[in-house]
């Protein structure tokens, strides 16, 4: 992940098991992060096995069932309350803890949608008595209604009952919990908590046949398709006045585009001024990071498309390239709605391209003026920003960085770079890397970044839109790329390097110096050599 604050850092969050030696390697892990200034967040629950329930099922279970709540209790006694060896602390109570998510995704207006029969009919069982305790009668005209109101007093009993829990375990971290779905219904359970977070992807695989095996069906699109519903759906479902978080984003693999994923997020995350973003995910396993070379379609861990671009997504919202908007659009949210209603309207999200966003409880539901959602491009109130929505371009231009998204053919001009894209999608910046304004800086780092994929991935059709097979170890295929590039700088004593992939400088690039304009030809395969970037100095002398 990567924090709104340059000084810290963060890390994807963890997966935990209820065994003594496995907290063992958390905490030896924890205190190594730690001493190099690496702050963490975790979630209490995410798919550890409870018999007899599913992973949604617990989590409903845990809201509603004393035997199920008592199981999560005694974990995260277990997890936040015994002292680490390494560091003399409690996760619980460590200042390296950024913050503790109880249940990951466990939204329960949303979860019982997709409940079981039989947790369906617990739930269902405990209505009819919480009816019975309110002289309620239920009807078909006010069943949804009463059933709605009994699922906010379960999410309350549960969720204040955990919260005084946690303070007897000397809990110190702040607390958030429902860190899924854009609902306006939840802005009053979410205004109770010390933060809010949420998560979200875009071309998230779906599986048409079993769900979490192949085939996988994609849509193969820039999110600039979508008029950039991922990220800006998110913006409205954060709480004014509370720190906002997104503990899992992606554009995933094998998405072409997906290397816009970091530029888009970062750019209006910092748009909104969230404080923090997070990748989901580095790597799900050891055989990933160590033994394996395949691309996943959630890790990154072998795909060096998504690794370079969250260095451009750093530099515009970690770095705080790109300036919050001072214009603010609150939404009014009743703390209690009448029904659950499921997301904002749509178009209401384009209003978190020109400006800040995000809801807080009042007495009724009131929306501000938004857009029709059908303009061709959209321009931040602060300038930096524009999507343009015909030509499927994107730019963010600031001081320190400039960055583009454009297909095949297209241009993007800033005022110190511009890019003529040649053969095929690209993502390109240009970022100072001795904090100066990039017209002043005097080393630059310049990227180009195409599509990788796994040698062997086999799919139905040209179009990618189906992935029918991830190779089993597989080295990556770089997509050929070229493009015009050229800088407004000042002419004398530049050296321009073509960079590989670890950053090493692999051999010197000519480059014409012109009408104030440093030109050159960007093709990332030169003499057998895969280019991901170019660093550009001028000496000092």
């Amino acid at each position: 992940g990567f924090m709104a604050d340059n000084k810290s850092i963060s890390i994807t969050r963890f997966r935990v098991n209820k065994c003594l030696p496995f907290l063992v390697v958390i905490f030896y892990l924890w205190s190594a992060l730690k001493k190099r200034g690496v702050y963490l967040t975790l979630d209490c629950y995410i798919g550890r096995v409870v018999q007899p329930y599913s992973m949604n099922d617990y989590k409903l279970a845990a809201m509603l069932l004393p035997e199920a709540n008592n199981d999560l209790r005694e974990f995260c006694r277990m997890l936040l309350a015994t002292p680490n060896p390494y560091t003399g602390t409690t996760l619980g109570a460590d200042p390296a803890c950024l913050g503790i998510s109880i249940i990951n995704e466990n939204s329960i207006f949303h979860n019982i949608l997709n409940a079981t029969p039989e947790m369906r009919r617990e739930y269902d069982n405990a209505f009819a008595q919480w009816a019975a305790r309110n002289s309620e009668i239920v009807t078909d005209a006010n069943r949804k209604a009463l059933f709605h109101r009994f699922l906010r007093e379960v999410y309350a009993n549960y969720f204040e009952g955990m919260k005084r829990f946690f303070g007897e375990l000397g809990v110190t971290a702040p607390l958030t919990d429902q860190n899924y779905i854009m609902s306006p219904s939840l802005v009053g359970m979410r205004s109770k908590y010390d933060y809010v977070d949420n998560h979200q992807y875009w071309d998230h695989p779906v599986f048409p046949e079993v769900e979490w095996q192949f085939p996988v069906r994609l849509s193969n699109l820039s999110a600039l398709t979508g008029r950039l519903s991922v990220p800006t759906a998110l913006a409205p479902a954060r709480v004014l006045g509370k720190p906002y978080t997104v503990t899992e984003f992606d554009y995933c693999y094998p998405n072409a585009c997906r290397a816009e994923g970091a530029v888009l997020t970062g750019s209006y995350a910092a748009l909104q001024n969230w404080s923090g973003l997070f990748r989901f995910d580095y790597s799900n396993s050891a055989d990933s990071m160590f033994r394996s070379t395949t691309i996943d379609i959630f890790d990154v861990v072998n795909d060096p498309v998504r690794l370079l671009s969250k260095r451009i997504g750093m530099a515009l919202f970690s770095r705080g390239d790109v300036t919050p908007a001072e214009v603010k659009y609150p939404i009014g949210v009743p703390a209690v709605t009448a029904e659950y209603i499921a997301g904002y309207p749509r178009q209401l999200n384009e209003l978190a391209l020109i400006a800040g966003i995000g809801s807080q409880p009042e007495e009724t539901l009131r929306y501000p003026e938004f857009p029709d959602g059908k303009a061709d491009s959209v321009t931040s109130a602060t300038g930096e920003l524009k999507a343009d929505f015909r030509q499927n371009t994107f730019s963010a231009v600031t001081p320190r960085s400039e960055a583009f998204v454009l297909p095949e053919g297209a241009t993007g001009a800033g005022k110190v770079l511009e890019v003529t894209s040649g053969k095929g999608f690209g993502v390109y910046a240009a970022i100072s890397l001795d904090g100066a304004p990039l017209a002043e800086s005097g080393r630059l780092l310049v990227l180009q970044l195409t599509d990788v994929l796994s040698e062997g991935a086999r799919f139905a059709s040209a179009d990618r839109k189906l992935y029918l097979e991830r190779p089993a170890n597989s080295p990556g295929l770089l997509r050929h790329g070229t493009a015009e590039i050229s800088l407004a700088l000042p002419a004398a004593g530049w050296k321009l390097h073509a960079l590989g992939l670890s950053g090493k400088r692999l051999m010197e690039v000519p480059f014409q110096s012109r009408d104030g304009k440093l030109s050159f030809h960007a093709d990332n395969f030169v003499g057998g050599n895969t280019i991901w970037g170019y660093e550009l100095v001028r000496d000092a002398k």
